[in-house]
């Protein structure tokens, strides 16, 4: 869910587009969204083109934890699979999992 609010910024992304690109059932997003607007990480606000839509976006804060929780978990994943695969092995598993992503 980070990353595809994050990969929008600075524009917001929709509740609706979050849960169907996660694969998720409306409540669940919904309580997960709940939990990061109380922890203050996300905005949630009506949008003002569509009120029946709603507009999820980072608060600093939550993009500076999203950032450092990526950048770690990127060396962490890089550590691991360096001995594993090549570059270009690497390269393309990047490939094939981008194009099945929904």
């Amino acid at each position: 869910m980070y990353f595809i609010i994050y990969e929008k910024d600075p524009k917001p992304v929709s509740a609706n587009e979050l849960k169907n690109r996660i694969l998720g059932n409306n409540p669940d997003t919904t309580r997960i969204l709940d939990r990061l607007v109380k922890k203050e990480l996300v905005l949630r606000e009506t949008c003002s083109e569509n009120r029946r839509k709603i507009d999820i976006s980072f608060t600093d804060s939550g993009k500076l934890l999203f950032i450092k929780a990526h950048e770690a978990t990127k060396n962490a994943v890089h550590n691991f699979f360096e001995d594993k695969i090549s570059i270009d092995e690497a390269k393309e598993l990047r490939r094939i999992l981008h194009k099945t992503r929904v």
